[in-house]
């Protein structure tokens, strides 16, 4: 092998029988390692016909395009330019050809985890991020995005270099540096869909509030920071979501606005005015309009100039969403984005194109103004209004309205009304699963209401139906819950009794079974599309039908205990329940005991009565009812075990009738009993 030889760099040139032709061009990165490690890795030159002084370069073309660009910068390293460029010689044709081939075909990548794990070994030394990105000549963000992954678990990093992991999904579970929460969600994601990208970042992120929060839109994540509130960013978000920590803070920085708003809206002349964070559709309808209309004034030349500006927006958003739709990206975070921003334009230019509402100062004298933020983080201004219990009888208010003084009755938070619905639909769930005849009968409901009102969505299937399942709060009460071990048994019930685990299987199959059978996985299926979760302002009467049709009685499947529901409202809920319960009197002796006491003796007075939440409660529900203990949900026998099943149903009707005649008669239980 030919010694090293140092070569000045004006003697070099690329030579033409250098085996890269193609790509290759922008070397800034490689000059930036250069000027700051050196040159790590020699040159393989071959002498030129140009003189007895010059070489060609055969391997290492980018290495010298990047320290000609160092030198045109003024920025070659000492070394190369008093010593001169480090070369390996070689003479022999066939050599040459083969070193340049090797140099640039058996060089293997670097994996992504391996150089995110280096960046942190570098920084670690006592680099800083800004030394690691010029030392590469990237952005320091992209330096802060290797180190995030660098910080995933490392079971679950060794799942990305085996590729049982994408890096989408290593990014998506970057988003907390809780490497328990990561491992734990990833190990508790079996099927496919839970492992996507966002379901993943959604469990992740489930109990913090996202910069698209209404409150954080509201008062600007630049004030709740400059207020001292931490934020936690999610570097590999295309939208740069950021999570805010301090819920109170928050809540203060929303009522301190709000004050400015509504003392803004009280000059105006109005009896009162009051701001809600939230307010749905029916207790909007409790604040009455007054009968008078407002007149009102024309759109100013700012108002029409700003109309103009938003219909030229909307006209862009149109045709930007149109095309993501055709694109199949209508599912993305970016479309949800121009979708929010076209609905609060369309909201801005109606209002800016019905002009100012106008009152008659007697009808302020009497009426005030609701304040409401809206989803969008702006603020729906309803003038005009009566207080709940207020009417007009012959042009007088009438009803003694509210007090604002008065202490608000204390409910329970959204959160928790999605998780106990979630509970009530995987009540649902196992319920159908076990009632075919409901399940034909819902599953036929659907399809006829999607012939009558139009399909909304395509599918491969020729059928056009696909199941969609509900979106079920992330919680340890709701991962234990008797109604979903009931639906996963089920499942197995099916599959033990030959439905097959492939596609193929599966078809052929399922085409040689009965009716019977038929209908029992109908049922099984259309439970799994069960979905009755909702949040406070809203409810989903259609899944209220379906529980009379099913006459599902929530006492089976659910009752409170002090990890899914006692803990999780106020004291005065929780006694409330004893009372409902247990009495007044048991009620009472919660009353002097702290939080955590009086939460476990409830649980303990709770326990067999069947109380249940108002969110949970059904047709036919009775305080202090003894609940039927849930079962887990089976496939009925069919072909031979059900001949089997006769037989030995028979056999006992033989053997009782036998013993009869020496046993006297009893009467049928008067209650929990019925004809079948």
């Amino acid at each position: 092998m030919s010694p090293i030889m140092h070569v000045p760099l004006s003697k070099l040139t690329l030579s033409p029988r250098n085996a890269r032709k193609t790509g290759g061009h922008d070397v800034s990165d490689l000059a930036a390692n250069i000027a700051a490690a050196g040159l790590l890795q020699n040159l393989i030159v071959a002498p030129s016909d140009a003189g007895p002084d010059q070489f060609e370069v055969i391997a290492g073309g980018r290495r010298l395009s990047a320290l000609q660009l160092l030198e045109r910068e003024g920025r070659l390293p000492d070394a190369i330019a008093t010593d001169g460029v480090p070369c390996r010689r070689i003479d022999d044709e066939a050599a040459i050809i083969e070193a340049s081939t090797a140099e640039n075909t058996i060089r293997t990548p670097l994996h992504p985890a391996d150089q995110f794990e280096a960046f942190k070994a570098m920084v670690d030394a006592g680099k800083s991020i800004a030394d690691v990105a010029a030392h590469f000549n990237i952005a320091e963000v992209v330096v802060r995005q290797r180190l995030k992954l660098a910080n995933v678990h490392p079971q679950l990093v060794q799942a990305y270099r085996d590729d049982e992991a994408t890096l989408e999904q290593l990014q998506a579970l970057a988003v907390t540096d809780d490497h328990t929460a990561q491992l734990d969600v990833w190990t508790q994601s079996r099927d496919r869909w839970e492992r996507e990208p966002r379901e993943l970042r959604r469990k992740l992120t489930a109990r913090e509030i996202p910069s698209t929060d209404p409150r954080v839109l509201f008062v600007g994540l630049a004030a709740y920071e400059a207020a001292g509130g931490p934020v936690r960013r999610d570097l590999f978000s295309t939208r740069e979501d950021a999570y805010v920590a301090d819920g109170k803070l928050l809540d203060r920085l929303v009522d301190e606005r709000a004050a400015e708003l509504v003392a803004d809206v009280q000059a105006e002349g109005w009896s009162w005015v009051e701001f809600k964070q939230r307010c749905d559709y029916s207790e909007l309808a409790e604040y009455g309009r007054h009968p008078t209309e407002p007149t009102y004034q024309k759109p100013t030349a700012a108002d029409k100039a700003r109309i103009k500006e938003i219909d030229k927006r909307l006209e862009q958003l149109d045709k930007l969403l149109v095309e993501m739709g055709e694109n199949g990206d209508d599912g993305t975070d970016d479309y949800d984005q121009l979708w929010q921003e076209q609905e609060t334009l369309e909201a801005e230019s109606q209002r800016l194109s019905a002009g100012t509402e106008i009152w008659p100062e007697e009808v302020k004298a009497v009426a005030g103004a609701l304040l409401v933020l809206d989803v969008h983080g702006g603020v729906q201004i309803h003038r005009g209004r009566l207080q709940p219990g207020q009417s007009i009888k012959a042009g007088r208010v009438a009803g003694q309205a509210k007090s604002a003084d008065q202490p608000k009755k204390p409910e329970i938070s959204d959160a928790l009304v999605r998780r106990l619905t979630a509970h009530r639909t995987l009540a649902l769930q196992a319920e159908l699963a076990a009632n075919p005849e409901v399940a034909l009968k819902a599953v036929v409901y659907t399809l006829i209401e999607d012939v009558e009102r139009g399909i909304g969505y395509e599918s491969p299937s020729p059928l056009k139906i696909s199941l969609r399942q509900a979106d079920l709060p992330d919680s340890a009460d709701l991962k234990q819950a008797p109604a979903r071990k009931a639906l996963q048994l089920a499942l197995k019930g099916w599959r033990d009794k030959g439905l097959p685990t492939t596609a193929a299987a599966r078809r052929a199959w399922i085409f040689q079974q009965p009716t019977e059978v038929l209908l029992g996985l109908l049922a099984l299926a259309a439970a799994y599309s069960v979905d009755a979760v909702h949040g406070k302002g809203s409810s989903k009467p259609v899944a209220d039908a379906l529980a009379v049709d099913l006459k599902l009685d929530m006492a089976k499947w659910w009752a409170p205990t002090a990890e899914n529901y006692l803990a999780a409202v106020p004291k005065a809920l929780v006694i409330e329940a004893v009372a409902e319960a247990c009495g007044k009197d048991e009620a009472a002796a919660l009353t002097t005991l702290k939080s955590a006491p009086a939460v476990a003796e409830a649980a303990k007075k709770l326990a067999g009565t069947g109380w249940l939440p108002k969110v949970l409660r059904g047709p036919g529900y009775a305080v202090g009812a003894k609940p039927k203990a849930a079962t887990a949900t089976k496939a009925k026998p069919t072909g031979k075990a059900k001949k089997a099943a006769k037989k030995k149903s028979a056999a006992a009707k033989a053997s009782s009738g036998a013993a009869k005649s020496k046993t006297p008669a009893k009467k049928a239980p008067a209650t929990g009993w019925r004809k079948k």
